[in-house]
């Protein structure tokens, strides 16, 4: 867990150092999020403000859902891994699987408001197994310079000692855990599937983050905590800002 923990503050300390540096502000997110840890979920709601800084307009919005790399023995990042690493499902035996539900997604641009009707892709190797892209078709494009507000509504299910993300006992690490977009960029999505061997690749934004944990669990995440409010229910909320980041990532324990 220390271990865990110093590598997170360094990294995150890292990304608020960028504080002062300039930066494009594509991709803004406000999360409210809540932490059930018997049931190794977090449930949140999702505010993005995207910025098409491209020089055509896009009718089409594509998402990452990275945790979904963790629903099933057969996504792509599971059968790659599986070919280098024998025991590698064990770890999610005995319900340790992982997953991030959209459960209602709408967007509202210049001349609309509509609700919007995931669809999963599968841009790299046409896994029907594979969840971890989705698109969503927009009723107006949306013009270089414009925006586009989109609200999601999701369930994320942490997965077992998985890499780069889930849980271990009553420690959370919670990273790539919320409906992602990608970047629009040459004028078209780089949004690929999660793979066994790659990185991730996204826009910056401003993040600001209200997180409700149990009240005895220490919280540390990405940018300034700002507030702090026990609740009746014995938990706490605490609220993180940071400007000109390109990630949100938090751990409780």
């Amino acid at each position: 867990k220390i271990v865990s923990i110093l590598f997170l503050v360094v990294v995150l300390s890292g990304l608020a150092s960028a504080q002062g540096l300039p930066c494009e502000k594509v991709a803004s997110y406000k999360i409210d999020a809540t932490l059930d840890p018997l049931q190794k979920t977090v449930a949140g709601v999702a505010v993005l403000t995207w910025k098409n800084i491209g020089t055509a307009p896009t009718s089409e919005l594509w998402f990452h859902l990275y945790l979904n790399a963790f629903k099933n023995s057969k996504s792509t990042f599971l059968t790659e891994s599986a070919r280098h690493y024998a025991d590698f499902l064990a770890r999610f035996a005995d319900d340790g699987w992982g997953f991030c539900d959209v459960l209602s997604m709408s967007a509202s641009g210049e001349s609309f408001e509509a609700d919007l009707e995931p669809r999963y892709m599968r841009p790299d190797d046409g896994n029907a197994d594979d969840e971890t892209v989705f698109k969503v078709d927009l009723p107006a494009a949306i013009a270089p310079g414009k925006t586009v507000t989109v609200k999601i509504d999701f369930l994320s299910r942490l997965p077992h000692r998985a890499p780069r993300s889930g849980y271990r006992g009553d420690y959370f690490f919670v990273a790539q855990w919320f409906p992602k977009i990608g970047v629009w960029t040459d004028n078209e999505w780089n949004c690929h599937q999660y793979h066994a061997h790659s990185e991730f690749f996204s826009d910056y934004g401003d993040y600001d983050v209200r997180l409700t944990v149990p009240s005895q669990f220490i919280v540390g995440a990405c940018g300034v905590m700002t507030d702090s409010t026990a609740n009746s229910d014995n938990s706490v909320t605490v609220r993180y800002q940071q400007e000109c980041i390109h990630d949100f990532a938090w751990t409780a324990y």
